[in-house]
């Protein structure tokens, strides 16, 4: 009896924690948006981890302070970012967010909207979560 209570109590402190992890984490990502959006660098500053590793759809990598650079002096204007199917998963202090994402803005390259794949790592440090990696690869379209 003992042990199915303890079972019981695990299994509703994983969920607890999925679900937990799951709102810190969305929450992080909409953060993120909300940063890019608006320009902020403090905002920024405090969602990405200071050894960032910013990899743009085209190839480009970025450096935390060379990302926050470019969205700030509007090199890199994000007009609209809208998310899909997203993923999450995690442990301990690690998270990936997997999703598919339309991105709309300018860069130095002129307009862009582009369909995207999107993969984020996360890393709780100091009770924040932050961006410590960002992956976005070009689709044809977007699966709904």
């Amino acid at each position: 009896m003992k042990r199915r209570i303890l079972l019981v109590f695990l299994m509703v402190s994983m969920a607890g924690f999925a679900a937990d992890l799951q709102t810190e984490v969305q929450a992080a990502e909409n953060a993120w948006i909300a940063g890019i959006k608006a320009k902020d660098a403090q905002a920024l500053g405090r969602v990405l981890a200071d050894d960032l590793i910013y990899v743009h759809s085209g190839g480009v990598v970025d450096t935390k302070a060379q990302y926050i650079a470019k969205v700030t002096s509007g090199k890199q204007v994000y007009k609209g970012v809208e998310q899909f199917r997203m993923k999450i998963r995690g442990e301990g202090s690690v998270a990936t967010a997997q999703y598919w994402a339309r991105m709309r803005g300018i860069n130095a390259t002129g307009d862009f909207d582009d369909k995207l794949v999107v993969a984020h790592i996360w890393v709780k440090t100091g009770g924040v979560w932050r961006m410590a990696y960002h992956q976005t690869t070009k689709v044809p379209e977007i699966p709904r």
